[in-house]
């Protein structure tokens, strides 16, 4: 019975490292979507850098709303571009109409200078 217990608690710890948690100062929730706290699937900063500056699958994104403006940006991250390698998946499944806006907002936030630090912590890490 004692095995089972601990069996169960480690399934229970394994499973909360997989979910972590954000920072207690990270309140924005569309930097908690792009950061990756909601799931792997919405993690943006897996691919476009934690900062939308680029990473080694996604391109720097910090110009985007400019560049494309607000609607194409949200279908982009909707209905996804490009093939199904290298391109942006379709997040029409896994993100609400209200989460991809909170997720634009907070791309608003960032300066076109680029000005804008993103803190070393803000990453969700898989586990």
């Amino acid at each position: 019975m004692k095995l089972i217990y601990i069996l169960i608690g480690s399934i229970g710890i394994l499973f909360s490292a997989c979910q972590p948690e954000p920072p207690e100062w990270m309140t924005d929730p569309g930097e908690i979507i792009f950061q990756g706290y909601k799931s792997v699937d919405s993690n943006c900063s897996r691919c476009h850098g934690r900062d939308g500056r680029g990473g080694m699958d996604g391109e720097n994104i910090r110009n985007a709303l400019r560049d494309l403006g607000e609607t194409e940006v949200f279908e982009i991250i909707k209905l996804g571009k490009g093939d199904d390698v290298k391109g942006m998946p379709p997040l029409d499944g896994e993100l609400s109409p209200e989460e991809i806006r909170s997720v634009i907002a907070y791309m608003k936030k960032w300066d076109s200078d680029d000005s804008t630090k993103t803190r070393t912590d803000s990453v969700a890490t898989e586990h």
